[in-house]
This record gives structure tokens, sequence and C-alpha cells, in this order.
């Protein structure tokens, strides 16, 4: 029996990023697994080729799995090095177990982000193993400081993504509701491995929709943390051993500590709830709702169908809902207008379409017909779309 753990990361073209986040990962999975063969695979085919250009030899996936069947593996445990699931890690599930039943293979199983379950059914809640292995040990109050981790998926820290959902105006804006408090500073620290020239622009950046401009924008006095994360121990979920995690966690602890001076830590309801926290839902009026009031633009009528679509949906899902729908609700269109407006103009959508921008504030922007507006007009992030089909 010939056994193989496959370590897959996205991938960095810098070596000392490289070495120090994602090498030491693959050792220390080495050193705990004397046993098996362990192979390093990038996901990313536009670093692997730039780093073949340089003479950096490093496969892919789907290369490195395939050289593995050829030498006569029959049991191959890939595990991604992704601290959420979504559609990264389902693409990659989906490349590796393609080859199931190919050459010699008995065993190919594909292990699990860092935070994937939620308890569902027989599964595991990895969000609250997360929390009562280590951010309940960090002992901060309610009343203490604000951390935001941002990455590329409690008391006081909240975790949002780039690009997919829970947005950072999900998680962070609504801070100051909680015990009707404002926080005065929000620590926005990277939840990755490696930390690129696209996740620095996009957290970091001059732009006026980077993550800490935004926050600026909201009021916050915002303190960026420019690293990714320092690896310990405890962010290897392929390590059993209880004594070996929890020295992890301590460890981490200390590391995180120096970072919570003032923070205070939150991801989701129910796991608030879970740390003893009284949790009031107070209802409010959606934006949208807000918008067509405001306006006075009906937002759907009588027997029309009504669709709300974030802009940052792909453009074909879009498309396809746009097709059928006669009244639309588009948000966060403030990257890929131009995407939006395009499909709005192939529904016949936009000549009466209402856009509107951080709707019943000072600065407030209203755009009345989106046919003729120029495509690399500047929107800001508080941006949505209301439209009606003409020809129903």
């Amino acid at each position: 029996m010939k056994q193989a753990i496959l370590v897959v990361a996205f991938g960095s073209t810098v070596d000392s990023a490289r070495e120090h986040n994602i090498d030491s990962v693959v050792e220390h999975i080495r050193k705990s697994y004397p046993d098996y063969t362990v192979e390093l695979a990038f996901s990313s085919r536009i670093i692997v080729k730039r780093l073949r250009e340089r003479g950096i030899e490093i496969p892919t996936e789907q290369g490195a799995l395939e050289k593995l069947i050829q030498e006569g593996y029959t049991h191959v445990y890939v595990q991604p090095l992704h601290f959420t699931g979504g559609e990264e890690f389902d693409k990659l599930k989906n490349n590796i177990l393609a080859h199931e039943g190919e050459g010699q293979l008995e065993v190919l199983r594909v292990g699990r982000p860092l935070v994937y379950y939620m308890g569902q059914e027989e599964h595991p809640d990895d969000y609250q193993i997360l929390i009562d292995r280590f951010i309940k040990s960090l002992n901060i109050s309610k009343d203490d400081g604000l951390l935001l981790l941002i990455r590329n998926g409690l008391t006081n820290v909240r975790i949002a993504v780039l690009e997919n959902a829970p947005y950072v105006s999900d998680v962070a804006m609504p801070w100051e509701w909680l015990d009707g408090k404002r926080p005065k500073t929000i620590y926005v620290h990277p939840l990755l491995l490696v930390l690129g020239d696209h996740a620095q622009n996009d957290l970091f950046g001059d732009e006026e929709d980077s993550i800490v401009n935004e926050l600026a924008g909201a009021g916050y006095e915002v303190k960026s943390i420019h690293s990714a994360l320092e690896i310990v121990p405890v962010v290897f979920p392929m390590v059993l051993d209880d004594s070996t995690q929890e020295e992890g966690w301590q460890e981490a602890k200390r590391v995180i500590l120096s970072y919570l001076d003032e923070a205070h830590i939150c991801m989701y309801n129910r796991l608030i709830e879970n740390t003893g926290h009284e949790i009031e839902t107070i209802p409010g009026v959606t934006a949208f709702c807000a918008i067509g009031s405001h306006l006075g633009y009906p937002i759907v009528e009588k027997e029309e169908v009504l669709a709300i679509v974030p802009a940052t949906a792909p453009k074909e899902k879009i498309d396809a809902v746009l097709a059928v729908a006669d009244d639309a609700v588009i948000m966060k269109v403030y990257k890929n207008f131009d995407e939006v407006q395009e499909t709005l103009i192939k529904h016949n959508m936009a000549d009466d379409a209402v856009m509107i921008s951080r709707v019943g504030l000072p600065d407030e922007q209203v755009f009345v017909g989106l046919d003729n507006i120029q495509k690399d007009t500047k929107l800001n992030y508080l941006s949505t779309i209301l439209a009606k089909r003409k020809d129903r």
C-alpha cells in the first residue's frame, strides 16, 4: 500500500511568502505523517505558469495527482489550504474526484477547509470548534475593541470575504448597533496564508472602494495590519493530537491578543448567543425599499415578478434572472457597472432604470436612465439600481 498526502494551495509568486506561509505548512504535515509521501501543488494556473518561466516547478493539483497515480499510489488524501468553502474549493474538489478509480487508486479523499461544516446532521460544527478552542480562550469581554478579519467565508471578531458573502458591508457597518454602542476603532487583518498584491489593493489600497477607505468613510478609525496570518499549529486541521492542538491554540491566543487591546468579536448571531450574549433583532427598512420610497419609484406592481440580485453574481446568472423578471433590484454595482448596464440594455430595462448612491446622505447621487451613462463612471460602494422592463 502506497499512501500520499497532496497539499493544495492557491499559490504565490512571492518567494518569501511561499516559503514562510505555504512551505512551512507542508513541512509541518510532512513531520506529522512520516509514513506518507507529502507533495505540494498550486491550483492557480497563472501562478504555476509564472513560476515555471522562472525555473520553479510546482505542479497543478491535477498534474500532481496524475503523477501519484502513475507512480502506483493506492491511497491519496488531498488537503486544500482553503480557510472556507466556496467556488474555488468546489472546483478543486471536482477536479480531484474526477480521477477516482484511475490506476491502482483504492482511496481518494479531499479534506475540508478549516471552517466548512456548521453542525448539519452528523457533521461537526467547525465554527463552534474554532470558537470553543480559540476565541473563547481569549477572554475578551463584549465591551472591548473590534477586529475585522478579511479573507479571498462570539464576542469580538467579524469575518468577511472580498468577493462573496458575507461582504464587509454585511458584517462591519452594523457594528455600531451592537449594545447601542459605536466602536471608535476597527482593526483590519487579512485572514490569509499569503497576502498577495490583489488582496493588498482590495484591502489597503488608495482607491475609494478599498476596505480601509470604506470603513474610514463610515466614520471609523481604521488600523491596518499589513501581514498574512502568522503560522501556528492551530491552523492545521490534520493535526489530531489534542495536546498538540492545545499548544497551538494557546500560542495563537498569544499572537492574536496583541491585536485585541480594544477588540470586540462577532461571527453570526447563532454563534454570539452561544457565548452568553443576548441578541436583539431590530426590524429595519431594506435599502431598496428606502430608495423606492425616497424617489417615488414603484419597485413592483400588480402581478409583476421582482428579482433581487447582487451585481457581483456571474454575468450569465444576472442575464438569466433578468430574462424572466419584470422588475429588478440590483445591488453592489460599484465594481462591474459596465456589465450590469450592458445586460439591462439587452433586456430593455435600462431606459427607465434609476440608480442611487448613498441614499439619504449629503453626497447622495441619483442617475435616471442608465443607457447613456459612461461606462467608466466612478460609483460609490453603496450604489443600487431599480429597473423595470419596458416591453411588458
